[in-house]
């Protein structure tokens, strides 16, 4: 028969290996439940955040208005824009690059434009929640008939590169 010792020593080695283990994998899973939390709470607050930019026009026999409108819970920062007239893209850096595309209009249309405000964003400009930034105000200096007015959507269109605080990008379009 064998005798089986027991050793009191050796029980609390074990019990204090298995404390050690216990607390090891606790921290493990503490460490873990963290992390995925915090990767939750950025990914909500970059969604929560994210900035929607909107191209509204007007247009009627006075005037032609282009307007940029930020309708996202957070800042845009617009990085470039172009105009693109009749499938042409044309970037827009200068106020001059606005008049350029607005003569083209006219002469296409057989009117004549007459700007009275362009704005043109620089490089990271930055456009705040609920926001209007105007690309372009244009009078017409002589009668514009509704079928002129009708084609401008056909033949322009605006559309801007911009991105979120968290560098995520984005293009809006205006009527295309």
């Amino acid at each position: 028969m064998y005798l089986v010792r027991f050793n009191f020593g050796d029980a609390i080695n074990w019990l204090t290996a298995l404390g050690i283990l216990a607390g090891a994998v606790a921290a493990f899973v503490a460490v873990w439940a963290a992390l995925k939390t915090h990767r939750e709470s950025q990914a909500f607050l970059k969604a929560s955040l994210r900035p929607i930019l909107e191209f509204t026009t007007f247009y009627d026999g006075n005037k032609y208005e282009v307007k940029l409108h930020n309708a996202g819970q957070g800042p845009a920062i617009v990085k470039s824009m172009r105009a693109v007239f009749n499938g042409t893209p044309r970037a827009l850096k200068l106020p001059s690059d606005i008049d350029a595309v607005l003569a083209e209009l006219g002469n296409h249309l057989h009117f004549e434009p007459k700007v009275i405000r362009r704005f043109i964003t620089v490089s990271d400009t930055a456009l705040q929640p609920n926001r209007d930034l105007t690309i372009v105000l244009s009078g017409f200096a002589g009668a514009v008939t509704q079928n002129q007015l009708e084609k401008i959507p056909q033949l322009l269109y605006f559309e801007a590169n911009y991105q979120s605080l968290f560098g995520v990008d984005y293009t809006a379009f205006s009527n295309r």
